[in-house]
């Protein structure tokens, strides 16, 4: 996936999880080495991403089973769905 895709994928899939009041996501974004030996391309931008993202409360790497390095688990802010008194 370019890094152009990947921020677009990322950005659609907060927007969604928002709209159903998701709160808690994981972003699996891989660690791939890259054949110039530097650091990886995606996890270094999902990382900077998540931190511009109005509704990221705050995010950490996924325990082992869960993808560990290459992944993040995603804590969203709560939003209040129309109609809802709260």
């Amino acid at each position: 996936m370019t890094v152009e895709k990947a921020r677009e994928t990322l950005w659609a899939f907060l927007a969604e999880a928002t709209k159903f009041e998701i709160r808690c996501v994981r972003v699996t974004h891989g660690k791939a080495v890259r054949l110039d030996g530097k650091r990886p391309m995606i996890k270094s931008h999902v990382n900077t991403w998540l931190r511009q993202h109005a509704q990221v409360l705050g995010f950490t790497s996924c325990q082992a089973r869960h993808g560990g390095a290459g992944a993040v688990y995603v804590m969203l802010k709560r939003t209040m769905m129309e109609g809802r008194d709260e």
